[in-house]
């Protein structure tokens, strides 16, 4: 009979021989930390990141990249971009970016093309919300 099958009338109120127990998932192992803290507190360690950090930690597996955006708006309220950003796709900042992000900083924008492309970028990330613009 596999698990699914059980009743709750079936299942023995003895705790279980640990040898007997599954091998945890190696993902859930990965994610440490995450699984074990309350949310508010991984919130804060990651309060303490800066963005290249948060870019870094996304690397460490698959988990993490999907798990580390949720955590860490608070690190990417305000970004600066360049020209190239509208051209180069980093993917694990895009995931860092929605509407959470409140302050852009435009640097070196030569044309209006540029900028033009830049700021439909945004738009592709999510940032809808943004309420100032400088250089």
């Amino acid at each position: 009979m596999t698990p699914s099958n059980y009743a709750l009338a079936d299942l023995d109120t003895k705790s279980p021989d640990p040898s007997d127990l599954p091998i945890r998932p190696l993902r859930v192992q990965q994610l440490g930390f995450m699984a074990a803290l309350h949310p508010d507190i991984i919130l804060l360690i990651f309060s303490y990141l800066n963005q290249a950090d948060c870019l870094t930690c996304m690397l460490v597996c698959r988990d993490w990249y999907y798990a580390i955006p949720q955590y860490a708006k608070s690190v990417w309220t305000t970004i600066d971009l360049d020209p190239s950003d509208a051209y180069i796709e980093n993917l694990c900042r895009a995931r860092c970016l929605g509407g959470h992000v409140k302050n852009v900083t435009l640097r070196y924008f030569a044309s209006e093309y540029e900028l033009t492309c830049i700021l439909n970028k945004l738009l592709d990330w999510g940032c809808t919300k943004i309420k100032s613009l400088g250089k």
